[in-house]
């Protein structure tokens, strides 16, 4: 027996209707608002100020991990398919912030809008411009040498930017826990976990004192007196002559960079850069002394590659030893020179240093060799 649908009763038909559709309540998440109806697990809102300390702490590795938990928790509300390992790369890479910031502010802003949060674009455009502008000023500073309070204060603002951004998904997860029942907070709401704090408690006051020093040390040393290019510092007392090649080299007090025995102390123009004269007397053999000095380096930086040449003084019919150390520091290029004579009963030793990102050693190494070469008895 069949039956048309004008035999089958209203409320049958109304009840039919109800049966066949999910009805979530107001207060939950829902298909409807293109967000999760299930449970979802998130972080809990934590200020940005405690994030500052672990973005500044760790150099940015903190923050790559911080960019991908953030993501994940976007997926889970926007329902947007983002791939979170992706965003691993958005701290530190500039390439990847042209595209990617874009991008993140399109989807937070879907997610504010059904949320009725309001968020100037105007704003975060001037966060994304900054963040490009700091990132990029850190690319620099690994290919130049640049005075060491550019580098902190690049830091600082860095950290904050992150903070920033904090604070706008702080904003969207508050809404969304006020606004819907289905959402869990995990984790803690202020300070710091047992994991955070074994990061926090050394490394910030590390950080804080190497930013710090490296800020002002270049500021300690006592200048004697600048010295020119192709100028020739002689020392008439100490019998011996250094000339000068490149600018920014000046004579700085004792004790800048040995602890108080040399003869002559100076310092280049950037940091990292610097020649040591040292005079022994009734001391150990020239030879003794490269071979001594050659340990040292190699010991103090492994990998280091040594070079030695040997030359006559043609007025002295003395020796002149001259070794070159390269290698790398701390992923810079390092350079360390050893030059050695004898003279009467007195041994001659300069020393040269230099270390510095790798476009502004290009520039500085021949010079630097240079006078280290040149450095004989006068």
């Amino acid at each position: 027996m069949t039956h048309n649908a004008s035999s089958i009763p209203d409320t049958t038909v109304a009840e039919t209707a109800t049966a066949g559709t999910v009805q979530t309540p107001d207060n939950q998440l829902s298909p409807d608002h293109n967000l999760p109806s299930s449970s979802i697990e998130i972080r809990a809102i934590r200020s940005p100020w405690w994030e500052f300390f672990l973005h500044f702490s760790t150099f940015g590795i903190y923050t790559c991990f911080w960019m991908v938990a953030r993501i994940k928790e976007m997926k889970l509300l926007s329902r947007h398919p983002f791939k979170p390992w992706l965003w691993l790369f958005v701290p530190n890479f500039i390439l990847v912030q042209l595209f990617a910031c874009p991008t993140l502010n399109k989807h937070l802003k879907e997610l504010e809008n059904k949320l009725d949060i309001n968020y100037s674009v105007a704003t975060f455009r001037l966060w994304a411009v900054s963040l490009i502008s700091v990132t990029t000023l850190f690319w620099v500073s690994s290919k130049f040498a640049l005075p060491g309070w550019v580098d902190f204060l690049a830091l600082i603002i860095w950290s904050g930017l992150f903070c920033m951004l904090s604070k706008r998904f702080n904003a969207i997860k508050h809404k969304c826990a006020s606004k819907y029942d289905n959402i869990q907070f995990k984790g803690k709401s202020s300070g710091y976990s047992w994991k955070e704090w074994l990061v926090i408690i050394p490394m910030f006051p590390i950080v804080l004192c190497l930013a710090i020093y490296s800020s002002v040390s270049p500021y300690l040393i006592q200048e004697i007196k600048p010295l020119t290019d192709n100028s020739l510092f002689a020392s008439t007392e100490n019998n011996f002559q250094l000339p000068i090649h490149g600018s920014g080299w000046r004579q700085v007090e004792i004790g800048s960079f040995s602890e108080g025995e040399a003869k002559l102390e100076l310092a280049g123009e950037i940091e990292g850069s610097y020649f040591i004269v040292f005079k022994y007397t009734n001391q150990d053999t020239l030879n003794n002394k490269v071979r001594e000095r050659i340990q040292i380096v190699q010991e103090d930086e492994p990998g280091m590659q040594c070079r030695e040449e040997r030359r006559l003084v043609p007025t002295e019919m003395s020796v002149i030893t001259y070794v070159t150390c390269e290698g790398k520091s701390l992923g810079d290029p390092l350079l360390y020179t050893m030059t050695i004579f004898e003279h009467g009963d007195d041994l001659y030793e300069l020393i040269g240093h230099l270390t510095a990102p790798k476009y502004s050693y290009r520039k500085r190494a021949d010079n630097f060799k240079k006078m280290a070469k040149e450095f004989k008895p006068l």
